[in-house]
């Protein structure tokens, strides 16, 4: 069974793995790290904010405004997918117990089915027991009626 997760990315080949649970964390910090773009056109911006070049020119505005746009997209998916993730664990969360509370349900089922199969059992070894012995029984007779016919027809021809 595969258990890695290749995910989409600028970079050929990355491969990602993925164990149980983790891969909702995965999914979550896979949309963390194609904000990392964003963040890195950001950065120059703020360095000439910081360094104190208040004189924001047209295009400066223009491109952050861009930029605030595309980090508030960015963060919406984020959130969006947050949710899902959420949504979906929870279910699983209900799925999980159903399947537990099924599986109480056959155990007993099959533990109740079983004790009924051993009575069955001693039932029939009773019932095999007593049918050896009628079996037994039915023999002789047969023997003794055989003898005394014979021996009634021995008497008769004398």
């Amino acid at each position: 069974m595969n258990d890695k997760l290749v995910l989409t990315s600028n970079e050929p080949g990355l491969e990602v793995p993925v164990k149980g649970r983790s891969n909702m964390w995965l999914r979550l910090l896979w949309q963390l790290r194609e904000m990392l773009p964003l963040l890195a056109r950001m950065l120059p911006l703020l360095e000439g904010w910081v360094a104190g070049n208040s004189g924001a020119s047209a295009a400066t505005s223009a491109a952050m405004q861009k930029l605030e746009s595309r980090v508030a997209s960015a963060v919406g998916t984020v959130g969006a997918t947050q949710e899902d993730l959420s949504r979906e664990m929870r279910e699983q969360s209900q799925v999980l117990l159903q399947l537990h509370g099924e599986l109480k349900q056959i155990r007993v089922v099959v533990e109740r089915e079983s004790m009924e199969r051993e009575v069955l059992a001693e039932g029939l070894a009773q019932v095999r027991g007593w049918t050896k012995i009628l079996l037994a029984a039915v023999i002789v007779c047969l023997l003794l009626l055989t003898a005394v016919l014979l021996l009634m027809v021995l008497h008769v021809r004398r």
